[in-house]
């Protein structure tokens, strides 16, 4: 997990530090190079291409307000981000 971490300047609380996890970072990175490494229009870049496309569009999903029907209790019920997202 590739960890970024930064100070930014609060007047109040003086200096705060920000730490940004990006879990994926790696796994994205070395699909972007194995799709680059393979011949356009190829099974495995297409491969390669759809699944840098999950990945983006799971965690993209987990950040808007899916809503999800219960047919058994007959309510629509807001997803959080943890249901969504199995990484």
């Amino acid at each position: 997990m590739k960890e970024k971490s930064f100070n930014k300047g609060d007047k109040k609380d003086g200096d705060r530090k920000v730490v940004l996890i990006q879990p994926l970072h790696n796994i994205i990175k070395e699909i972007q190079r194995l799709r680059k490494e393979t011949p356009k229009g190829t099974i495995m870049n297409l491969l390669y291409k759809e699944m840098g496309n999950s990945i983006y569009g799971n965690v993209v999903k987990g950040m808007s307000n899916k809503k999800n029907f219960d047919t058994l209790t007959v309510f629509v019920e807001l997803l959080a981000p943890i249901y969504i997202i199995r990484f």
